[in-house]
């Protein structure tokens, strides 16, 4: 979603204010994905040639220029218009349309135009495919290897990697040019300021030295893995694609666009003046504020972030104000002050956005309004479920409504489970069977990484799957201690003392590579250990046996 943002670093903008926040740009890191767009509706006065400039800074990824296509009334006025090239730079700049210092000429009929501005990869697409491919196939190589290894490897283990997997000698030589001749594909395009070719000339010589001899991948399985990891965050990178603009100007051939002062001297004086004007104004006050003591006011406090007070302020002034006549005025404030406020008298009317501990705090001490005694609550409550209001209602009153309702999902690799012949598991018995047969190829299922945030969410899983709850039906006591609650808890323990599921990993490398560390390969790898230490001693107790008897 696209939306205008508000940019207090420089004087070049219009509208400027050293002291008001203005929302006075659009883009930026909301405008760098690839097929978003931006729109202008233009009324041209007379028939003729136009050229077209911005201000505007890319000043989000040093070295790598972000590409626009410019459309007019739907189409594509020429081939050069496909491809923008905006390079970084971190201040605001005014620049034309055009090739380096000669702008493009465009012919504008007189009446309105729609001009749009669409985020594309340009020349870099093609590369970024190649990339992607390459980062596909060495995670299906590093998941070969550790099928037959481990995720870690016994290092005096001879694996015979060559004639268990040939394959993946070949490979491994064929992602090697791939990589090689993308990092120098990406050289002639950007040059050498860029520095996202070094993790693919690093896998380059890895994937060398795999080629050359299989059995080295054992002692540096792990450079490889954090390799793969950081190739596919560079692709990442690289696909994004931000650009922030202040204004868009249209006018003849060789008229300057509107000059924006942004010389070292504006700067230092727009500086100390938002210094002195931190001093007097209120920053912590979202929007306008009402001082009408004859109008119906409200205060409500939001302890999170100025992007999401502005976003709260904006649908307040949109919707709430106008239709029911209350003014609210809007304040960011630090978590920890609420209940010191309210106790001292100074405290809002409402509080926004706070932890799930707090409410029930204010209900002992007597700080919190009975919601019930609205005529609307019912019809408010009913968009929630049920489960997510049980930890703020108490005997028959409720105190709050939750904001946000959050839940887990079931992240899959659809190509794993077809190599593996396996459905995406809907139960957990069929959860229990996707383990058996990923532990023999060293993978496992990965359970949410437990904290202090979401270990009861995790619990609450199996415990309402089960018809259970966390409290008693006076909702005075505890009702973990029943049968169903210790079940539940014993059937969430046993994925990690039964199945040896991992406690705390990093969800994204893990996904995006596809591996699992199974706990009993360590076990395995062990018995391997006293195994050979016992054939050798049997080896040698025969030799020993064997010259004495003068047989050798």
């Amino acid at each position: 979603m696209l939306y205008p943002l508000t940019d207090h670093s420089s004087p070049a903008l219009s509208p400027y204010s050293p002291s008001a926040i203005k929302m006075n740009t659009i883009g930026g890191e909301k405008w760098n994905e690839s097929g978003q767009w931006i729109e202008w509706q233009v009324d041209v006065s007379q028939s003729g040639l136009y050229e077209i400039g911005m201000n505007l800074k890319q000043n989000f990824i040093r070295g790598i220029p972000v590409t626009r296509m410019l459309t007019i009334d739907g189409e594509i006025p020429f081939e050069e218009a496909k491809k923008l090239i905006y390079k970084y730079n971190s201040k605001w700049r005014t620049e034309f349309i055009g090739d380096g210092e000669n702008p493009y000429l465009f012919y504008l009929e007189e009446g309105k135009h729609t001009l749009r501005l669409e985020a594309t990869l340009g020349d870099l697409a093609p590369l970024i495919r190649e990339v992607e491919l390459s980062v596909k196939n060495l995670n299906e190589l590093y998941r070969k290897v550790i099928m037959v290894t481990g995720v870690e490897p016994d290092k005096y283990c001879d694996y015979q990697l060559g004639k268990v997997l040939p394959e993946v000698i070949d490979a491994f030589g064929v992602e090697r040019d791939r990589l090689n001749k993308a990092a120098s594909e990406l050289q002639s395009l950007v040059g050498k300021s860029s520095d996202k070719d070094a993790i693919s000339l690093t896998i380059v010589k890895q994937t060398d030295m795999f080629n050359k001899d299989i059995d080295k991948i054992i002692s540096r399985l792990g450079d490889f893995k954090l390799n793969i990891g950081t190739l596919g965050t560079c692709l990442t990178d690289m696909q994004k694609e931000p650009l922030q603009l202040d204004a868009l100007y249209i006018v003849a051939p060789r008229e300057s666009m509107p000059i924006t002062n942004n010389s070292w001297t504006r700067r230092l004086w727009h500086n100390v003046q938002k210094l002195y004007y931190s001093f007097i104004i209120d920053y912590n006050a979202i929007g306008n504020v009402s001082n009408d003591k004859k109008a119906r006011t409200i205060t409500v406090w939001v302890p999170t972030g100025r992007d999401q007070a502005n976003t709260i302020k904006a649908l307040i002034d949109e919707t709430f104000t106008p239709q029911t006549g209350i003014n609210v005025n809007l304040m960011l404030v630090q978590p920890d002050v609420l209940l010191r406020a309210i106790l001292s008298g100074e405290g809002p009317d409402v509080a926004m956005q706070v932890t799930n501990d707090v409410p029930l705090n204010f209900v002992m001490c007597g700080a919190a309004t009975n919601l019930r005694q609205f005529s609307n609550y019912e019809e408010v409550a009913s968009r929630f479920y049920d489960s997510a209001r049980v930890p703020y209602d108490f005997n028959g009153a409720s105190y709050v409504l939750p904001e946000t309702e959050t839940f887990f999902m079931l992240f899959y690799r659809k190509d794993i489970l077809k190599e593996l012949g396996l459905e995406v598991p809907q139960t957990w018995d069929e959860v229990k069977t996707c383990l058996s047969v990923l532990s023999k190829n060293n993978m496992e299922v990965g359970l949410p990484v437990i904290n202090v945030l979401n270990a009861d969410m995790i619990y609450g899983n199996f415990l309402y799957q089960k018809g259970g709850q966390f409290y008693t039906d006076d909702a005075k006591a505890s009702d973990l201690d029943s049968d169903i609650g210790v079940s539940a808890f014993k059937d969430w323990v046993k994925y990690y003392t039964d199945y040896t599921l991992t406690r705390e990993y990093d969800f994204v490398s893990r996904f995006r590579i596809g591996e699992g560390t199974y706990i009993k390969t360590k076990t395995n790898v062990i018995w391997l250990r006293i195994y050979c230490t016992l054939g050798y001693w049997l080896l040698d107790f025969l030799c020993i046996k064997l010259s004495r008897g003068n047989y050798l």
